[in-house]
């Protein structure tokens, strides 16, 4: 008798991945296991998992992030993904996730990332509610707002959530956001009331600077700064007006804003040499704490800070804002960004909206931040 040999790793994988696909755990434009994950699950090496992931970006089923090169789930998973059909046979209960921000799922018990978490807890939001999600990545399709229009079927969706990834909506997101005839919910926009007619939920960016810069104070610091970046944002002004706030509740206090760099010139603490001059800067001013606009700008401070001799926090010490994963020696404290708080608010307003069709109220909610206490800032008061 002839034994049929056994299909190689690869192909293993590939068919593995398109079942994932046609059963709704791999969304299009959300993140694929990393290869270490895909390595274990079929017991091999890393070199059949990438020549599967080759093939499947070859046949349109993968493509890959411009930011990381990360592979992500592509445009032709509509041709298997029974839950992502066409303009013409998608239902009242289908919710349109758009943004340029990958997907991660729990389908292989990765941990999900600080953008995809929010993501995640919006999509899980409705989908306990019996919707079903499709998730569209304008990036993954290599479209532009009207494009992406015509590809995705709004106007037969019971809802639309938006979330650019970057702290506000672009002007060409605003016109598109106007097409719509259903409900739309925006996360993190910084949208004010002129803008467009769109309920949106945002974290209070005042406040966690606030709170970030409170908790230096209280812990005996007078000398500060407040480390930022050089774009026009609402979000970074928000974050000023917040530690400056703080400050104005001060007496005989010393503080000053140091804008470091362009937020899109860091992209981990390896990049800390584009923040040399601006962080040499602060180490000559004499501040003993500094309240960094993100973690990622706190991380890149505390690799420079390192490599002038400067020890965290005896020397000094540093708090960030968003509880990001960071690759450096020192937990950081921080403000949490209260990821699964505006997944899950966005979720909620949705379906106010959508099982109330007379309800015209603009909703801007605000979700307050907490801080996250670690061992990065040093406390005077003991002295």
């Amino acid at each position: 008798m002839r034994i049929k040999p056994s299909p190689p790793a690869y192909q293993k994988l590939k068919e593995l991945i398109c079942q994932e696909i046609a059963n709704g755990r791999l969304k299009i434009g959300s993140y694929l296991p990393a290869e270490r994950v895909l390595c274990e699950i079929i017991k091999a090496s890393r070199s059949p998992v990438r020549k599967a992931i080759d093939d499947l970006e070859k046949e349109g089923f993968i493509t890959r992030t411009k930011e990381n090169g990360r592979p992500v789930v592509g445009p032709s998973a509509f041709k298997v993904n029974n839950r992502s059909q066409s303009p013409t046979t998608v239902s009242r209960n289908l919710i349109a996730i758009v943004s340029r921000v990958p997907m991660i799922t729990e389908s292989y018990g990765e941990r999900s990332s600080f953008f995809s978490n929010t993501l995640f807890h919006a999509s899980k939001s409705m989908e306990n509610s019996g919707f079903d999600i499709l998730y569209i990545n304008p990036a993954v399709l290599s479209a532009d707002p009207p494009d992406v229009i015509s590809r995705i079927p709004v106007n037969n969706c019971a809802g639309v959530i938006y979330f650019s990834g970057t702290g506000e909506v672009s002007a060409p997101y605003l016109e598109w956001l106007k097409e719509p005839q259903c409900p739309v919910v925006v996360i993190e926009g910084c949208l004010k009331d002129e803008d467009i007619p769109v309920d949106s939920v945002d974290i209070d960016n005042t406040h966690g600077a606030y709170i970030a810069t409170e908790h230096l104070i209280k812990n005996g610091h007078t000398k500060l700064v407040h480390f930022t970046f050089t774009n026009n944002t609402v979000w970074k002004n928000d974050r000023i007006n917040g530690f400056r706030k703080c400050l104005a509740t001060q007496k005989k206090f010393k503080a000053k804003v140091i804008e470091a760099c362009d937020v899109i010139d860091i992209r981990s603490p390896d990049d800390w040499r584009r923040i040399e001059k601006p962080a040499n800067d602060l180490f000559n001013s004499g501040a003993t704490a500094v309240f960094a606009a993100n973690d990622l700008l706190a991380s890149c401070l505390i690799r420079a800070a390192n490599k002038r001799g400067i020890s965290i926090p005896e020397q000094l010490s540093i708090i960030g804002f968003d509880n990001l994963k960071t690759n450096i020696d020192v937990p950081l404290s921080t403000v949490s960004h209260m990821t699964r708080q505006l997944g899950e608010k966005a979720g909620e307003i949705l379906k106010i909206k959508i099982s109330n069709k007379t309800d015209k109220n603009i909703r801007r909610e605000l979700v307050k931040p907490v801080l996250v206490i670690r061992a990065s800032v040093s406390n005077l008061n003991k002295d």
